[in-house]
C-alpha cells in the first residue's frame, strides 16, 4: 500500500476484513488513519469514527446483522 486512501480501501473491504485469515498489519492500519485524519481534521469526529470501526472490526451493531452478513456475498465493498 503506497498511499493512504488505497490502504483504507483495503482496511474497510468487508471481503477482506472478515475472511477468517485477514491479519491486518501496521502499514495498512497506520494508512487508514492517516487517510482519516487528512479527511477528518477533528480530534472528536475521529474520536467517534474510531468507536464505530470497532464496531466494524467486531462485527457488532449493525455490521453484525443477517442482511449486512448476506451483503457481504451480493454486494460489492463500495455498496456494502
Amino acid at each position: 500500500m503506497h498511499r493512504s486512501l488505497h490502504a483504507a480501501g483495503h482496511y474497510f473491504n468487508p471481503m477482506l476484513h472478515y475472511d477468517p485469515e485477514y491479519k491486518v498489519d501496521y502499514e495498512v492500519q497506520r494508512g487508514m488513519y492517516d487517510c482519516l485524519e487528512r479527511l477528518v481534521g477533528d480530534i472528536d469526529d475521529m474520536s467517534k469514527i474510531d468507536e464505530q470501526i470497532e464496531s466494524f472490526k467486531s462485527k457488532s451493531g449493525i455490521f453484525g446483522s443477517p442482511i449486512a452478513q448476506q451483503a457481504l456475498k451480493t454486494k460489492t465493498p463500495a455498496q456494502w
